[in-house]
């Protein structure tokens, strides 16, 4: 038969429980200590987890920075290696008693040049030919077929709303139009115009 009364919970106590949102009804000052010991227990272990992970995660960082530098300067001296392949030899003490490998390196180098730039020469001259070969808005315009209605239908409507804005003016004479759309109508006055122009 236990004796011992309940301890009621001290004010520090509850002020903790309030601080960490715990709850602890109708629990005594012992078993209130406990349930805060346990929360900060937990958290303290849950902190030290977190703070293992970004350790790793930043070492891994760095390996990977490391590997990818490497694996940067390999490809550069190797490059470098064999681009300068005839002058390294000579720098390192092989035959280059007369020059004539570096004459024949220099050699092979400026014919490299020369077919390059023709290659380049090449495709813009090729590209040249194909945009010459895409049609302007007068040839599609031109190819564009108007049967004489549409053209009365076309001339009567821009008499008509030939002083309006553009926008609204060609919306309007494209409703006065069979078939037509506004932009095939402002094009076709754009070509009117241009042929004007040229008479």
């Amino acid at each position: 038969f236990d004796t011992r009364r309940a301890q009621p919970i001290s004010s520090s106590i509850k002020k903790k429980l309030q601080l960490y949102r715990l709850e602890c009804h109708e629990c005594d000052h012992n078993e209130a200590v406990d349930k805060i010991n346990a929360f900060v227990l937990d958290a303290k272990r849950h902190a030290g987890e977190q703070a293992r992970r970004q350790t790793l995660m930043s070492i891994g960082v760095q390996v990977v920075v490391s590997v990818a530098l490497f694996c940067t300067l390999v490809y550069f001296f190797y490059n470098a290696g064999t681009t300068n392949k005839g002058s390294t030899y000579t720098i390192l003490g092989g035959s280059g008693g007369g020059g004539g490998s570096d004459d024949k390196r220099r050699l092979q180098i400026e014919e490299q040049r020369r077919r390059a730039a023709a290659r380049q020469e090449e495709d813009i001259i090729s590209s040249q030919r194909a945009n010459n070969n895409v049609p302007t808005w007068v040839d599609n315009e031109m190819k564009e077929v108007w049967t004489f209605k549409q053209e009365k239908q076309f001339s009567n409507a821009a008499r008509m709303y030939g002083r309006m804005a553009p926008k609204a003016r060609y919306r309007l004479i494209a409703e006065n139009v069979d078939e037509k759309t506004k932009q095939e109508c402002l094009m076709h006055h754009k070509l009117q115009q241009l042929i004007a122009k040229e008479q």
